[in-house]
């Protein structure tokens, strides 16, 4: 359930809408960001990976 003005407080029926998990996901998915942002979050992630795994060889 998601609240259609954002405020998590108004609990008005008309606020409240009943979407499933895969629409949840398409909705917040980092490639509905605009360029570049999702090649940066791509490789953020990249880099943390290496990081840990470096890390973890330690």
């Amino acid at each position: 359930m998601i609240f259609r003005d954002g405020d998590k407080r108004n609990f008005a029926p008309a606020n409240l809408e009943l979407i499933s998990r895969a629409e949840l996901m398409r909705r917040n998915s980092y490639l509905n960001l605009p360029e570049p942002l999702p090649q940066i979050v791509q490789l953020r992630g990249a880099l943390n990976r290496k990081i840990n795994s470096r890390s973890k060889q330690a």
